[in-house]
């Protein structure tokens, strides 16, 4: 069933309350009202979408009320209606929070157009309210994974970058994450009200690039000039990520310096000064590599590289955040589980000492892909090896040893996981499958034979 938007009519002339709710209550839930006091109870027990108010009641006066009932009701719209056409009176109201202002007499038509739009703006406010929501949720600083020291020092940067109006640059390999950071930076920064707008700024030639951040001040038609808005405009007082940043051509690069030291642009095709734009946004820039090799580069890098480093971001690749790649695997496993609506327990001994093993050249972005294809190709509650891509288990499986290791740790940790293992499935195979036998063999008692036969998940069934 179609909800039904709620409609309160405040007016001190029942007759104009009897006809306003004829004409819209095969639309709308309605509610007429001659006296302010149970308006106001009804407005304490239920929720209205839109209140059509009378400017002068007869102990009351319109703009309080619409001040009173703004405070305490925010996201009502009101529309004002009065006899006495004063647009003094109007600008009053709508500054105090009014949608509109409507003279009598007028044509109900009139007023149902009123309320459309009125509940069109509510609506897109919900809406951005409910993105703004899910942003919060997903972009946050507790959102990243990983408990080892480099990615606690990431995390704290990231969180000094939220209190700060500083441009920033986050260097690292592809797949490492660095939009996700950018936008976690945005999230928790002042600007989060504002869009935030991302653009690669090596997939399109230096034309195409000029219009897309700048805009475009075309030829003039009837007295007026096209235009079309680029990025640098359209984020207003949000931010930009400009995803490889150092890949733009040189004559670009110096127009981002531009707009950094002078805080305007000018659009392509525009004549300075009227047409020039001013920029009130942030920029943060993304690019690979782990060092400043930027810096000097004889391609124009140099100097931007100056202006956003002032706050710069290193981002690890994976395979050296050693102990993470658990802690993420398990991270990305229990929100596929969640998106999925499967309850998975998580990953069997040999598939977790793969997955630590390997060395992940795609980063994050590989291990998220990798963890999300298993999820919906495994229809147990565990995850085994039997969906792992072959280039990850094949490089665990040719030496027995990882071919990446982070630290001497790790390193032992993972060897005697695979010995004890290899030597537990071995001596299994040869009694048969008998795990008497097998612990006699072995020189140990039954129980402590089993209890690893359980800690390395081998049974009868992956014997085979």
């Amino acid at each position: 069933m179609k909800h039904k938007f709620s409609i309160l009519i405040l007016d001190d002339e029942a007759e104009i309350v009897r006809i306003l709710e004829k004409a819209l209550e095969t639309e709308y839930n309605v509610i007429g009202e001659t006296e302010v006091e149970p308006a106001r109870k009804y407005l304490a027990a239920n929720r209205v979408d839109v209140l059509v108010l009378d400017y002068r009641l007869k102990n009351e006066n319109g703009l309080d009320l619409l001040a009173e009932f703004k405070q305490s009701y925010p996201e009502m719209e009101v529309i004002m209606i009065t006899g006495y056409g004063d647009i003094e009176m109007a600008v009053l109201a709508v500054k105090s929070g009014a949608f509109h202002f409507l003279s009598k007499p007028f044509k109900n038509d009139v007023l149902k157009n009123l309320i459309k739009k009125a509940l069109t703006k509510k609506e897109f406010e919900m809406m951005m309210q409910n993105i703004k929501g899910e942003a919060e949720a997903k972009y946050k600083i507790s959102n990243i994974p990983g408990s080892g020291l480099r990615i606690k020092s990431v995390r704290e940067l990231v969180k000094k970058a939220q209190e700060v109006e500083s441009n920033v640059l986050i260097l690292g390999e592809n797949g490492t994450g660095k939009e996700f950071f950018a936008r976690v930076i945005h999230t928790g920064s002042r600007r989060m009200e504002y869009p935030f707008l991302a653009f690669n700024c090596s997939t399109l030639g230096a034309d195409d690039i000029k219009v897309e951040l700048f805009g475009l001040v075309g030829s003039e038609t009837a007295g007026t000039k096209t235009r079309r808005t680029g990025i640098f405009e359209a984020v207003g007082d949000g931010t930009i990520f400009l995803s490889d940043i150092f890949a733009l051509p040189y004559e670009i690069k110096e127009m981002v310096e531009d707009v950094i030291k002078t805080g305007e642009f000018l659009p392509v095709g525009g004549v300075a000064p009227q047409d020039n734009i001013v920029f009130s946004g942030r920029i943060i820039g993304g690019a690979s590599g782990l060092d400043d090799s930027h810096a000097d580069d004889v391609n124009g890098s140099g100097s931007l590289y100056r202006q956003l480093s002032e706050f710069p971001i290193i981002v690890p690749p994976l395979r050296e955040r050693g102990g993470d790649i658990k802690e993420i695997a398990e991270y990305f496993l229990r929100r596929n589980g969640e998106r999925l609506g499967k309850n998975f327990s998580g990953f069997s001994t040999d598939a977790m000492n793969m997955i630590c093993a390997y060395s992940w050249p795609g980063n994050l972005r590989h291990l998220e892909n990798i963890i999300e294809r298993v999820s919906i190709l495994e229809d147990g509650n565990e995850i085994t090896t039997k969906y792992l891509p072959s280039e990850i288990v094949e490089s665990y499986t040719a030496s027995g040893v990882p071919d990446k290791i982070s630290n001497y740790r790790q390193f032992m940790k993972v060897s005697n996981d695979i010995s004890s293992m290899k030597y537990m499935k071995n001596v299994l195979k040869e009694t048969g499958g008998n795990v008497t036998k097998a612990a006699s063999i072995a020189g140990m008692k039954r129980e402590s034979f089993h209890r690893l036969l359980k800690k390395h998940k081998i049974s009868s069934k992956t014997l085979q």
